[in-house]
């Protein structure tokens, strides 16, 4: 990439996270409480990112009781 693309891909994002950043103050103002929709999908949105790291942290406690496992299985075969 030339030195001219790297600016433009810079700028892009920044303007499209200055236009993220203010669009809920665009959409509901500065004051009072939010609608009710955005107070539903926050709901929903803390649910499942609870959801997901109770995934994450179930898959990491496979993962690792797999590779204890495995590990296990290597040393007895080696002293074989």
């Amino acid at each position: 990439m030339t030195a001219m693309q790297i600016a433009a891909l810079v700028a892009v994002m920044a303007i499209v996270t200055f236009l993220t950043r203010a669009l809920p103050f665009l959409l509901f103002g500065r004051g009072g409480e939010p609608p009710q929709v955005v107070l539903l999908f926050s709901f929903f949105h803390l649910n499942m990112l609870l959801f997901l790291n109770l995934v994450l942290v179930l898959f990491l406690l496979l993962f690792l009781v797999q590779l204890l496992f495995l590990h296990e299985h290597l040393v007895q075969d080696l002293y074989q």
